[in-house]
């Protein structure tokens, strides 16, 4: 996903966790946040929810590869923009990432 979005002309900083997450989050600001629901540290609704509480409105694309149908409704109601399912084509990444930052 990387090296797509790299393609696309964009920066990436990639995080370990959502710890790590909300650390560079508070450090900088970025266009887009792509971050996973099942992470080692947490999960993406918590690091959504907790972007929000903190004032930061920066788009979240949440993304899966695990079949539960609540995942993406509860990410949407916190906020997130989009929902994706893995494996993520580089067409779908492409066309998600231009919408969200029209």
């Amino acid at each position: 996903m990387r090296r797509i979005v790299e393609g696309m002309g964009h920066a990436v900083t990639t995080c370990d966790g959502a710890e790590q997450a909300l650390e560079r989050a508070e450090e900088g600001s970025f266009d887009v946040i792509l971050c996973d629901i099942f992470m080692p540290d947490s999960d993406g609704v918590t690091l959504l929810r907790s972007l929000r509480r903190r004032g930061d409105d920066t788009p979240v694309i949440l993304m899966s590869g695990v079949a539960d149908p609540l995942k993406p409704i509860e990410g949407i109601e916190s906020g997130a923009c989009c929902f994706i399912t893995k494996p993520v084509t580089a067409d779908l990444l492409e066309s998600t990432l231009e919408r969200v930052l029209r």
